[in-house]
Formats: C-alpha cells, sequence, structure tokens
C-alpha cells in the first residue's frame, strides 16, 4: 500500500479534518465531499469538474477516541498548487469551513480548531503515519482510505 501511494506523488499538502458533532458516517462523508467541492470551485472555478482540474491525492479516515470519523488528505502537486503561496491555499481551505453546516443549527460541521493543513516535505514517512492503522497487526476494521476525485470521496471503503 506504501508504494502504491508513493508512487501516485509527489505530494504537496497534508491536512486534518476533525468536527466536534456526533455523525454518522454517511453524513460526515457527505459533508466533507461538499468541502472538497467548495475548496476545488474556490481553487480551480465552477466549472472544475468539466477541465479535469481539481485537488488529487488519497483521503485517510480514521475513528476517533469518540468513534467519529476524522479524515487526513494527502494531496498530489498540480500547477497551480505549486504557484500557490502556502499561506493562500491554507486561506481558501479556512474560508471554506463554513459552507457545510449542521442541520437547522446552522453551525459549521468543520471548524479551524479541528482543522490543519501542512506541508509536505517527507512523503514516505507520513504515509507509513497515514497507514498505521491499516496494515500488519495494527490494522483496525474502521479506517478507511479512498483516492481523492473531483467530487471528495465516492464511498469510504475498508483498506486492504
Amino acid at each position: 500500500m506504501h508504494d502504491f501511494i508513493l508512487g501516485h506523488g509527489p505530494y504537496i499538502y497534508h491536512a486534518t479534518f476533525t468536527t466536534a458533532f456526533n455523525l454518522s458516517d454517511h453524513r460526515f462523508t457527505s459533508s466533507f465531499n461538499f468541502l472538497i467541492k467548495c475548496i476545488n470551485r474556490q481553487l480551480f472555478g465552477h466549472n472544475y469538474s468539466q477541465t479535469g482540474k481539481h485537488l488529487t491525492g488519497f483521503a485517510f479516515a480514521e475513528r476517533q477516541i469518540n468513534q467519529n470519523l476524522h479524515i487526513h488528505l494527502l494531496i498530489a502537486e498540480s500547477d497551480l498548487l505549486l504557484e500557490l503561496p502556502e499561506s493562500e491555499f491554507s486561506e481558501v481551505v479556512f474560508n471554506q469551513l463554513s459552507r457545510p453546516v449542521a442541520g437547522k443549527s446552522n453551525r459549521p460541521i468543520f471548524q479551524p480548531i479541528g482543522t490543519k493543513v501542512d506541508r509536505v516535505w517527507d512523503s514516505s514517512n507520513l504515509i507509513d503515519y497515514l497507514t498505521k492503522t491499516m496494515k500488519g497487526h495494527n490494522r483496525d476494521n474502521n479506517d478507511f482510505i479512498e483516492s481523492l476525485i473531483p467530487t471528495g470521496v465516492s464511498t469510504m471503503i475498508c483498506a486492504n
């Protein structure tokens, strides 16, 4: 798995998204997908899916202590991301956090306190960290990995 993921790089950013809400896996995933669509639109324009330009990489979902999912994104390099200063990319991500909301409360599902965006300097060690619970005796049936598509993740499937 490590070599497969590494082979789809190089990677430029690692982002983590958590929520304090108790959400079903379906609600969390659909909210995450909406967030990814918003980020893609902000970065690549409203018709990003028609131009084939969007964030690419892998989403790693794992259970928190409270059994809620949180997602790590490993984002691949693109021409736009290589030209965009890191601070501007982070600003786009954080500005879009308020878009997915929790029902009638209108409270954002993703909060700045539960979100982190970092530059990737060592892809190999980061991939080891992101797949730590997905291999061997550490394998947890609640952890998932999926390729990032223009609309987020299609479904969260168990890692093999």
